[in-house]
């Protein structure tokens, strides 16, 4: 690295093992000013040694970028040392002495954005950063296009310098704060949901428990964009198709549990099973297949269930709010 800075080799070095395994390091600091007017009182080199050594190895530039390396390696030994403490004294406590990001990222199309903007965030803060997945059992049933999707945004944190970390556990914020905490991060940077709002309150909302629980850590929300080119039209038209038949399957059988239930309840109550049946499309597949489970719910429980049946009039008015509830819970 001093080669690089100054064009010098230097052999005047001790290996790096010895600096490592010293109990103590002392940094002796000169401002780059001082140093040059030592040099030129002749208290380092000789004068005619001095001037030359001036004029290409002890420039003011190169003592500048050579102050600026040593200083940062002390700072990364008293890092570690700052580190050992903390572990050794069981201090869960976030010490902002120095600025260090953690980003997390899953298989969804956005986490490639937000990896490079924290990225962008670390060079600026000329800090550490860190990219983080939470393995949860719902892993196993990853579709091979978003596992592939996750294991690129991996690699592109590694190529931009970031330390990958893989999680294991059930609840994904508190594996995230719990590392965040160890390797003393000070900003946690995640994306925007993109779930509905009704979904947050029925499955929680992970931005709000991050928020809540990262007490003196920083939290940044911010948005991601979709990487291009990343997503088959072949998978897409199939997932889609897919979805759709997944409402058509979950109506046949709101249909078959009401006809079993129909001697037993008013064609009022059957309506529930429906709704249900709307819900768990809505969660599993989205607006679209449910919207067409709700259409396909309100034909089947007109035809099936209410007078005169195996016909799609309505002969009391008072069904026909009772046929709109799918159709709302729907939109």
């Amino acid at each position: 690295m001093v080669a690089k800075i100054t064009g010098v080799v230097v052999r005047e070095t001790v290996p790096d093992s010895d600096f490592e395994q010293a109990d103590e390091v002392e940094l002796v600091d000169l401002a780059p000013d001082d140093l040059i007017e030592r040099l030129h009182e002749g208290r380092v080199y000789v004068p005619g040694l001095a001037t030359r050594a001036v004029e290409n190895f002890f420039n003011k530039g190169n003592l500048i970028a050579l102050r600026e390396l040593a200083l940062r390696r002390m700072a990364e030994r008293v890092d570690l040392q700052m580190a050992e403490y903390r572990a050794d004294h069981a201090i869960a406590k976030t010490w902002p002495a120095a600025e260090r990001l953690l980003v997390c990222v899953g298989p969804g199309p956005t986490s490639a954005s937000l990896v490079r903007a924290t990225r962008r965030m670390a060079l600026g803060l000329r800090a550490p950063w860190y990219a983080a997945h939470v393995e949860t059992p719902a892993a196993a049933n990853l579709a091979p296009a978003d596992r592939d999707r996750l294991e690129a945004t991996k690699h592109l944190a590694e190529q931009l310098g970031g330390e990958v970390v893989t999680l294991a556990g059930t609840d994904v914020a508190e594996e995230l704060i719990a590392f965040a905490r160890q390797r003393n991060v000070t900003k946690i940077v995640i994306g925007k949901p993109a779930r509905p709002r009704w979904q947050e309150w029925l499955r929680g909302s992970f931005v709000y428990e991050m928020t809540r629980r990262s007490g003196d850590i920083d939290v940044y929300v911010i948005s991601g964009t979709e990487s291009p080119g990343r997503r088959s039209p072949v998978r897409a038209t199939w997932r889609s198709t897919r979805d759709y038949a997944f409402a058509v399957a979950v109506v046949a059988a709101c249909t078959g549990l009401s006809w079993l239930a129909f001697p037993y309840f008013a064609p009022v109550n059957l309506v529930m099973v429906y709704l249900a049946g709307v819900l768990i499309v809505s969660l599993r597949s989205g607006r679209g297949p449910s919207i067409l489970a709700s259409i396909l719910g309100v034909a089947a429980f007109d035809f099936c269930f209410i007078p005169p049946y195996l016909s799609f009039a309505v002969s009391d008015t008072q069904y026909v709010f009772t046929l709109l509830a799918p159709l709302v819970r729907a939109g």
